[in-house]
């Protein structure tokens, strides 16, 4: 059962309040913070997805792992019984 992802609203909520509250006149000042508001509305969003991604590795790795486990344990089962079957020889 996979885990549910993080939740990234309040990245993504940051970015869409962000975006949405530059201000609204022509000036020159106002557009630079227009602008500045609207890359840190991005940056914003893409950490939100950076968010939800390494949780979902992290998740597959946390499944992954006994896998891993029970394949070493084999190997060593297996490596075991050729040294016995070698000192039988």
């Amino acid at each position: 059962m996979r885990a549910r992802r993080p939740n990234t609203r309040s990245s993504s909520s940051r970015s869409r309040a962000r975006s949405s509250r530059g201000p609204k006149s022509g000036s020159s000042d106002d557009h630079k913070a227009a602008q500045w508001l609207a890359e840190e509305a991005l940056v914003d969003a893409q950490l939100a997805e950076v968010k939800a991604e390494s949780a979902e590795a992290r998740d597959d790795a946390s499944q992954t792992k006994p896998s891993i486990e029970t394949i070493r344990n084999e190997a060593k089962t297996v490596k075991t019984e050729e040294r016995v079957i070698e000192y039988r020889r």
